[in-house]
C-alpha cells in the first residue's frame, strides 16, 4: 500500500512540475526593410549562403558560435537578403536589370560587441571581379526586435553598395 501511495505521490509532483514549466515562444522575423527606396536597374539574381548561420539567430560570444532557440528568421539567409534587397530596389522598366550574385560568409550578431556582422562579396552576372563587403551596425539591446533592426539596416548599406556599383 506504501508503495501505491509513494507512485501517486511521485506522479502528482512530475505532473505538477511539468505544468509550471511554460517553455518561451519560438517566434519569426524577417528583415525590415524601406520598399522601393532606390531606383534604378539593380536586381539581385541570387545570393549564397555561405556562413554558419540557417534559420536561428546566430549568437557569437566569447569566440563561440550559438543558435538562439526561441528566435529564427522566416528563411535561411541567403533566400532572407535576397528577397529583402529586391524590395529595396525599385523596379525599372524601361532599362534592362543589371543583375547580381551575391555570397555571404557571415551574418551573426556579437555579443560582447553588441554588433550586428554581414560580409561576404558580390559581383555583376556575367563578370568575374568580386567586390568585398564588411559591414558591422550596432545593436542598441541584446533583444530580437534590435537584432533584427540591426540586420535590417546592413541589408540597407549593402543595397548602397551594389547601386554604387551599378552606377560605374
Amino acid at each position: 500500500m506504501k508503495k501505491i501511495y509513494f507512485f501517486l505521490l511521485l506522479t502528482i509532483l512530475f505532473l505538477s512540475g511539468c505544468g509550471l514549466l511554460v517553455a518561451p515562444e519560438v517566434k519569426e522575423f524577417d528583415l525590415r526593410v524601406n520598399r522601393d527606396s532606390i531606383p534604378g536597374t539593380v536586381r539581385v539574381a541570387a545570393v549564397r549562403n555561405l556562413s554558419n548561420s540557417g534559420q536561428r539567430f546566430l549568437l557569437r560570444a566569447d569566440n563561440e558560435l550559438t543558435r538562439d532557440p526561441y528566435n529564427l528568421w522566416t528563411a535561411e539567409p541567403g533566400t532572407l537578403i535576397c528577397n529583402a534587397l529586391n524590395r529595396i530596389f525599385k523596379e525599372n522598366k524601361t532599362l534592362p536589370a543589371q543583375l547580381y550574385i551575391c555570397d555571404v560568409d557571415c551574418f551573426e550578431t556579437d555579443v560582447e560587441q553588441s554588433t550586428f556582422r554581414l560580409s561576404g562579396s558580390f559581383r555583376k552576372q556575367g563578370t568575374a571581379r568580386r567586390h568585398r563587403f564588411d559591414i558591422t551596425v550596432p545593436v542598441e539591446e541584446q533583444s530580437a526586435e534590435y537584432i533584427v533592426s540591426a540586420a535590417s539596416s546592413a541589408v540597407e548599406k549593402l543595397a548602397g553598395l551594389l547601386s554604387g556599383t551599378a552606377k560605374k
